[in-house]
């Protein structure tokens, strides 16, 4: 069954593009209530029931739209292929028309040599092939303007398909961003041959003992387990786990990592005591696993940052993690996200350079 305007190109091109738009439409209405449904507020399941049904339908709208991309290609080869015949017909009858003028000149001729009574019909005849000829140029003449026509119309449709391309790539650029934006934080990690696997620079810190400060928040629970599992697969040690509904408080949606919060002041005596040595070298290391599991975290496109000058202790051989809300990158302007690639490849730097630097040594007894 033929669905509607299936045979008209105006009414196809325009029956897509009401598609594209509604399901751009749907999905900006997604946003607004999944946005609203983060809220705590008496109708959160309702925007939530309302978001999911805003991306079924623009699912839908997508689904619906491709059949008319498609068709809207296929009417457009069906143009081209007629423009195409008819030309083929035209050259054919001018050729027909130059046999026949060709035919009456020589008819004229033979005429003329055989009697000059036969003038007059003679007369006609080359009147007739001289209609001939008009026709005949014009003819040619149409010929080369429907050729030119059929040039240009199917420079349009050319134009028209890179267009429609170029925007479609565009909406589904925008659409994996947005859905990735909107998707929760997943870390999962592999395992291969030789023990090797996806965390191996954490590894290098196995029994760390990591504290969760957990937001009241479903996702925000979900991702403290994604962490969680990995770092136990890395050999670290949840020693504790606690769910804070204040989290929301600050200006930083994200993950935060507390290393120990280092000591102030020089060392009061040279050689210091190897007390002060052991604390400089736990910090030393509490601050080193906190940046790499930072850069970890920052490689899979998280935000995350490090916090040393905080008020929490932090025993030794040990960092705090807190998770609060997911942000949503799709919605930060330009700079901010050029500023976070910056963030990302800087305390990579820095992190290359702390481990070049000599460590304190661990006193022995």
């Amino acid at each position: 069954m033929a669905l509607p305007g299936w045979n008209s190109p105006i009414l196809v091109k325009e029956i897509h593009d009401f598609l594209e738009g509604g399901a751009l439409l749907f999905f900006a209405a997604l946003v607004v209530f999944d946005v609203l449904a983060h809220f705590k507020t008496k109708r959160e399941r309702i925007f939530e029931k309302i978001s999911l049904i805003c991306f079924a339908v623009a699912v839908i709208a997508e689904i619906c739209a491709y059949p008319y991309s498609r068709r809207n290609d296929e009417l457009a080869a069906d143009a081209l292929a007629r423009s195409q015949r008819e030309i083929a017909r035209i050259g054919l009858e001018a050729s027909k028309n130059e046999l026949e003028a060709g035919e009456a000149r020589e008819a004229a001729a033979k005429a003329s040599a055989r009697a000059g009574l036969a003038n007059e019909k003679a007369g006609d005849a080359n009147r007739r092939a001289e209609k001939l000829a008009r026709e005949n140029i014009r003819l040619r003449g149409e010929f080369g303007k429907a050729n030119a026509d059929a040039k240009v119309r199917e420079e349009q449709l050319r134009h028209e398909n890179l267009t429609t391309e170029t925007k479609l790539e565009s909406e589904r650029t925008t659409r994996l961003e947005l859905e990735k934006s909107l998707a929760p934080r997943i870390l999962g990690f592999q395992i291969g041959p030789g023990n090797r696997t996806s965390f191996d620079e954490l590894k290098p810190f196995a029994g760390t003992g990591v504290i969760f400060d957990v937001l009241l928040d479903a996702e925000a629970q979900r991702t403290a387990q994604e962490i969680g599992n990995v770092l136990q697969a890395a050999g670290w040690k949840i020693l504790q786990t606690n769910i804070r509904p204040d989290l929301y408080i600050g200006y930083f949606d994200g993950v935060m990592i507390e290393p120990m919060r280092p000591s102030l002041g020089p060392l009061s005596s040279l050689p210091p005591p190897s007390d002060v040595l052991a604390q400089k070298a736990a910090e030393q290391r509490s601050i080193d696993c906190a940046e790499t599991l930072e850069l970890f975290l920052l490689s899979k496109d998280w935000r995350v940052r490090v916090y040393s000058w905080h008020e929490d202790k932090i025993p030794p051989n040990a960092i705090k993690i807190i998770v609060g809300f997911k942000p949503s990158p799709y919605f930060d302007p330009a700079w901010v996200k050029e500023m976070q690639e910056r963030y990302k490849k800087l305390k990579k730097e820095l992190q290359e350079r702390r481990m070049r630097l000599p460590r304190l040594p661990t006193p022995q007894n």
